[in-house]
């Protein structure tokens, strides 16, 4: 019985002990201890992780486990072995395969189409290109490029432009001497309405030398031999599609003229060359009013 009791004296003070730790655990002290020790390990990580970063050493270390990885993915078979390029006629090839920047062999994950594809879009050339990987060793180029529709002139200097008037080159000009010349500080801007216009008209491209932008409001034609013909500032598609009907009815294109002013609708007045006045007709023809000055 005395034993029964011991032993039942030691188990309550053993009780008594766990409810004291449990309330000791639960007790505000007890927490405040438990979020120091928690706050000390993550500052000690934060000052950590700080440090590596500001010596570089975390992008060292994602820089070479990207560079490991993309080296394992090359040793498998996916390594660039050919570039393919399709569209390409006046692209210059050694600035193109520096700005496509790859190299036989590479990691083909570690090519970026897109980017390539915006260095590639910065050349004269180029209107449009598309790249793509072909898995597992090929990349494919294909380009669009702009299309020559004159030769451009300003204050002495010459470029070959598209029919947006940008510049695709000012060098090796002979080999676009079958372009048309426009001349004017703002002539390349309106060469879009000038090609649709001349287009319309085939038979003027065998007398067209020139087109000459005036006061930037308007347009000159120069024609072999010398002949000047004024359009006018508006609708002047109207105005050479008059001209052609007349030369077609009566070849007046073939006449030595100065000008051939059509800045006054419905009206073309003819100015002769000296030597060519008494043989000049004075006949209407289709324009309106068609009237020769000596």
């Amino acid at each position: 019985m005395a034993k029964a009791k011991k032993t039942t004296r030691k188990t309550a003070k053993k009780s008594s002990k766990r409810k004291k730790e449990i309330k000791m655990r639960n007790s505000p002290a007890h927490d405040f201890a438990k979020f120091a020790i928690l706050g000390t390990v993550a500052a000690f990580g934060l000052w950590l992780l700080s440090g590596l970063a500001s010596a570089g050493l975390v992008s060292q270390m994602t820089t070479w486990i990207s560079e490991k990885s993309l080296q394992a993915t090359a040793q498998t078979g996916f390594a660039i072995r050919e570039v393919s390029v399709a569209g390409r006629s006046r692209t210059d090839p050694e600035e193109l395969r520096r700005l496509l920047n790859v190299e036989e062999g590479a990691p083909i994950f570690g090519f970026d189409p897109a980017m390539a594809a915006t260095r590639i879009a910065s050349i004269s050339w180029v209107e449009d290109v598309r790249i793509r990987r072909s898995l597992p060793d090929k990349i494919t180029v294909n380009l669009t490029e702009r299309v020559p529709v004159a030769m451009w002139q300003n204050d002495g200097s010459l470029a070959v432009i598209d029919r947006e008037g940008r510049v695709l080159t000012r060098d090796n000009l002979e080999e676009f001497s079958y372009l048309p010349l426009i001349i004017g500080k703002d002539a390349h801007k309106h060469i879009a309405a000038l090609s649709v216009m001349l287009n319309a008209e085939p038979e003027l491209t065998k007398y067209l030398e020139s087109a000459v932008r005036i006061g930037e409001r308007r347009w000159d034609l120069l024609l072999t031999g010398g002949t000047r013909v004024k359009l006018p500032e508006h609708a002047p598609e109207f105005a050479l599609a008059a001209l052609m009907k007349m030369h077609k009815d009566e070849k007046i294109l073939d006449h030595q003229w100065i000008s051939i002013d059509l800045r006054v609708e419905n009206r073309a007045v003819f100015r002769p060359e000296r030597a060519a006045i008494n043989t000049t007709t004075t006949a209407s023809a289709g324009h309106g009013n068609k009237d020769v000055k000596n």
